[in-house]
């Protein structure tokens, strides 16, 4: 009876330590949660669709994701504390690791906004590994995508080059350059959470991490392939703080250009929903465990109390019979109570036995009913395991489809090719037998043209001497035109004394117009100094409105300074001789300053907060505008990046999407105070 008990105790207290394992795992686990999802979709597209990003941005919207970022913040692991990493070279189980704690988080926000997943794949933690490899030995020190190391490894992997059609980045400052696995998590968990909470151009940032492409509606995210890495600046002397780096890659299905270089092979990894999943299944177990522990201690408790009964009904029977045996037997009565004695004993006795039996057989019921409970969990697992075999197959079946339509394709355009050099040596054949043809009727074509040649003669024999008679008529006629030019001269001598008298005449009336003239030409004077002087008033009252205007409108020039429409100053810009001057010197290309002080694109255009990543992204640029802000209490500085795009015939990405490349996208560059803040920054287009 009691090793039943302790048998149903065991499986209720290994059930028990099994959710309070999965619970502290899930207590530890970083997590990004959106507490309004239709909020944050409406703050998404109010910025992101539309004939002009941001013209629907409301003060609604920008509280918003204020919120969303103070109410997520990373957990520091422990464990991770004590994993000493070097940031610009990390193990491929590192970036695994990484990779797998950054596609949890992106697939907490996709889960929650309705999108499809990204999977961390073979193909995908080698394209991680290429390119930070490139940051490295290009030794990388710019607040700005490697667009170059990208499309070098793109090109490796069997992928869209010519441009960043993958990566997001991330920019953090920090006084060491020794990182802990905990270091390298939080500067991934604050690019994620910056990046799709972030204002204005920060949702070109959410728009690739989501797989939405440029100008779509959210609800158009589609799955991609997804890892994470990191990498640092160089270290130069003397300087004050070490810059680190946070990559994130998405690559679109579309964007695979060799199937045999990008492996598509999923990376299994337990995720935050796996794991909820396990803590309800270990939940629903402990429950039936301790309904069955409960039960057999229910069952031990009656079978107790009837033994305990029986046991003193027992006693008091024994004790009858020992009194009884102390009287004479002869003593009729005495026999009759030894003989009850022994009666109530045998009764007791069975009555005891029956108990311990029902006893048994509840504990026994409750046995088999935990037999048949093992069995069913185990059935399920079964089940469980077969369904997530058979997704795997599916999804493998899928991707193989997916190579074979591109092989398809491929061995398409090589047939299509193929037919047209048919028709091109077909051609050619054609010309040849003309020719040869040609070559065969030689002899017969000269026999026709010398025929011609002797006719042609015969015909001119009569013609030559019609020649000799007009050169006759020709010798007459000269001497007829050397007599009329000479009549010609007389006439033309005649014709000049006349045209001189005239001339002399025009000249006086000329004189007399020019002196009537510069009295009319002395009152129109007097009259436009008057005009002059009220439009220079009229000008200069117009210019003092033109200036308010720039001021209010957009950039503007405020002294050497430029600064945007709400007085914020661009701090990485000046203005030098009538130019805009990065902090290096160069002149913003593509950016000039009107007479009114306003910052104006090629079209005379003023720009703004809103449009000026249009406006740089079609232009080379040196450095792009650096606006100070505050979010959360923390100084971040936010650097608008547009990379290049996609060539014509190349498919676009997120954000750095003018078609379907996810994207334009924007960088938000942490430059960070000297505690190690975060700053981020963008592919696609950056």
């Amino acid at each position: 009876m009691k090793d039943q008990l302790n048998k149903y105790q065991g499986i209720k207290d290994a059930a028990q330590k099994e959710v309070d394992g999965l619970n502290d795992k899930l207590a530890n686990v970083n997590t990004i949660t959106i507490s309004d999802v239709e909020a944050y979709k409406k703050a998404f597209n109010d910025w992101y669709t539309g004939s002009k990003r941001g013209e629907n941005w409301t003060e609604e919207d920008k509280n918003f994701l204020n919120d969303f970022m103070n109410s997520n913040t990373y957990k520091g692991n422990a464990a991770d504390k004590n994993i000493t990493v070097d940031i610009n070279h990390l193990t491929a189980d590192q970036i695994k690791e990484l990779s797998l704690f950054s596609a949890d988080l992106l697939n907490q926000v996709r889960n929650q906004l309705g999108l499809p997943k990204v999977i961390v794949t073979e193909g995908s933690l080698k394209l991680a590994k290429d390119v930070t490899d490139n940051y490295v030995s290009d030794n990388w020190d710019k607040f700005d995508h490697d667009v170059d190391g990208i499309s070098r490894a793109a090109e490796e992997n069997g992928l869209l080059s010519g441009g960043n059609f993958y990566e997001d980045a991330i920019f953090s400052s920090d006084f060491s350059e020794a990182s802990t696995m905990d270091d390298l998590k939080s500067i991934l968990y604050t690019g994620i959470v910056t990046m799709i909470g972030g204002s204005g151009d920060e949702m070109l940032h959410a728009a690739g991490l989501l797989g939405v492409d440029f100008g779509d509606d959210i609800s158009t995210g589609k799955e991609q392939y997804f890892s994470a890495g990191t990498s640092m600046f160089p270290i130069k002397e003397d300087q004050m703080w070490i810059t680190k780096m946070g990559h994130f890659f998405n690559v679109s299905k579309d964007y695979i250009r060799d199937s045999a270089k990008f492996s598509t092979t999923e990376v299994p990894g337990t995720s935050t929903e796996d794991l909820v999943t396990q803590l309800n299944t270990t939940k629903a177990k402990l429950a039936s465990a301790t309904d069955a522990l409960n039960k057999a201690k229910d069952a031990d408790t009656q079978a107790q109390q009837i033994l305990a009964k029986n046991k003193a009904e027992l006693i008091t029977a024994q004790d009858n019979l020992t009194k009884a045996q102390n009287v004479p037997v002869q003593a009729a009565t005495a026999q009759k109570v030894l003989t009850d004695a022994q009666n109530k004993l045998a009764t007791d006795t069975k009555i005891n036995e029956d108990a311990q039996a029902k006893k048994e057989a509840a504990l026994g019921d409750e046995a088999a009913k935990q037999k048949v409970l093992d069995q069913a969990n185990a059935n399920l697992a079964t089940a469980q395991k077969a369904l997530t075999d058979a997704q795997a197959k599916q999804k493998a079946a899928e991707n193989n489809l997916s190579a074979e339509k591109v092989k398809l394709a491929s061995l398409q355009q090589v047939a299509n090719e193929k037919t047209q050099d048919v028709k091109t040596a077909q051609v050619a054949l054609d010309d040849a037998k003309n020719k040869l043809a040609a070559l065969e009727n030689a002899p017969l074509l000269v026999k026709a043209a010398e025929d011609k040649l002797a006719a042609a003669q015969k015909v001119l024999d009569p013609v030559e001497n019609v020649l000799v008679s007009e050169k006759a008529k020709l010798s007459a006629l000269k001497q007829d035109l050397a007599d009329a030019q000479a009549d010609v001269t007389a006439a033309q001598k005649n014709y000049d004394e006349k045209l001189a008298i005239q001339t002399k005449a025009q000249t006086d009336l000329d004189n007399a117009k020019k002196v009537l003239q510069a009295i009319y030409d002395r009152e129109a004077l007097e009259a436009q100094i008057a005009a002059q002087e009220k439009a220079r008033e009229e000008a200069e009252k117009k210019a003092a409105e033109e200036k308010a205007q720039a001021e209010k409108n957009g950039y503007h020039v405020d002294g050497n300074k430029v600064v945007d429409e709400n007085g914020n100053q661009v701090s990485n810009w000046t203005v030098k001789n009538g130019q805009i001057i990065d902090n290096k010197g160069k002149v913003v290309s593509g950016l000039t300053i009107n007479k009114a002080g306003a910052v104006v694109n090629k079209t005379g255009q003023q720009i703004n907060s809103k449009n000026v990543v249009d406006n740089l992204q079609a232009n080379k640029r040196t450095q792009a505008p650096v606006v100070q802000s505050k979010v959360a209490g923390k100084t971040y500085v936010s650097t608008v990046v547009v990379p290049e795009k996609a060539k014509a015939n190349a498919l676009p990405q997120t954000g750095e999407k003018e078609s379907k490349t996810t994207l334009v996208g924007a960088i938000l560059v942490g430059l960070g105070s000297l505690v190690g803040l975060f700053g981020l920054g963008r592919k696609k287009e950056y």
